[in-house]
């Protein structure tokens, strides 16, 4: 009896083993197993910026300090083709003839023009008065000559100036030179590397060179003194109290510059008076004696000395008649893109 009962136990035992060796040997999938994780390795988990987290305060960039821009690079803000502008302009000089004699800039010669091609283009603007009249320094500088041009060539040919005076300006913030030459002069009244200030008297008005009648010839020259550096003073000039400048050009729909004449109106309390203020004819720019467009503005006729106000413009091209009204602001430049068809 007992053999039976150990034989029981034994055949009990072989069969648990005989069970776990067979779990044992089962494949992982049959195996219970815990739920398994679906977050991917770390090499493969996607970058994702939060930009709408509301605690998230982005660190605030340093505020940039603007460099201003050199005098004269003046940076046109003008809207598209065909309208207009107001900018500061870069008036750096004062008028070199006092206000109780005529400070007025001629318009019969103005910078650029022929007078009807009687004349070479002018290369700076006319102070007409009587002989004697004192020539003021239009900034501080120092005298870079002082003399008559019949040996040195301060022109296109010799003895065109007469009595001259060439003044060089070292203008804060522009790396060029600025040149200011007052010619024709009766007297000369200053010497080479002669410093002087705004208002000094440097020489008298007078008629020598190519000069007709008595009258102060001034000019600017922008980087070097020569004949071939000139800019338009209207542009240089400080403008009279209550006036502005107006400058721009005339340009087509491709942005090829044009020739023109525009007519000058102004308009009080919307009425318009007929009578023309100016007439501005646009530059020649004849290869041979070239006038110069200002660097930036690139403008093609200007006329300074416009009393502040509404002004209408008038051009006819080709049987067309384009106008626009535009407003001179004192102590501004007025600028404006004429475009035609």
């Amino acid at each position: 009896m007992r053999l039976v009962r150990l034989l029981v136990v034994c055949t009990l035992l072989l069969t648990a083993c005989s069970q776990a060796s067979a779990a044992a040997r089962l494949p992982a999938s049959a195996t219970p197993q815990p739920t398994p994780s679906r977050t991917p390795p770390p090499s493969l988990t996607p970058t994702v910026t939060v930009t709408s987290t509301p605690t998230a305060r982005p660190t605030p960039l340093p505020t940039a300090t603007a460099t201003p821009l050199p005098p004269t690079e003046v940076v046109s803000t003008c809207p598209p083709p065909g309208d207009v502008c107001i900018l500061d302009g870069h008036f750096y000089f004062k008028r070199p003839i006092a206000p109780e004699n005529n400070d007025s800039v001629d318009e019969s010669y103005r910078y650029g023009l022929t007078q009807n091609g009687a004349r070479e283009p002018h290369h700076g603007v006319e102070f007409p008065n009587a002989q004697g009249t004192p020539v003021l320094a239009a900034a501080d500088g120092l005298v870079a000559y002082a003399g008559n041009d019949k040996e040195t060539l301060l022109s296109w040919i010799p003895n065109y100036y007469g009595n001259v005076v060439v003044l060089v300006h070292q203008v804060p913030g522009l790396p060029k030179p600025v040149y200011t030459l007052y010619a024709h002069l009766f007297k000369v009244g200053v010497e080479r590397s002669q410093r002087v200030k705004a208002g000094d008297v440097i020489g008298r008005v007078g008629a020598t060179g190519a000069a007709i009648g008595s009258h102060l010839h001034f000019e600017v020259r922008l980087g070097q003194d020569n004949y071939r550096s000139n800019r338009n003073p209207d542009l240089w000039l400080i403008p009279h109290q209550g006036q502005g400048v107006l400058a721009g050009h005339i340009i087509d729909s491709s942005g090829r510059s044009l020739d023109g004449l525009i007519n000058v109106q102004r308009v009080v309390d919307g009425i318009l008076n007929p009578l023309p203020v100016t007439a501005l004819q646009t530059y020649d720019t004849r290869e041979l004696m070239p006038v110069h467009l200002d660097d930036n503005l690139q403008e093609t006729f200007a006329a300074g000395e416009l009393p502040a106000g509404q002004y209408r413009l008038t051009l006819h091209r080709n049987g067309v008649l384009y106008e626009k009204l535009v407003k001179i602001e004192a102590g501004q430049l007025t600028f404006i893109n004429f475009m035609v068809k």
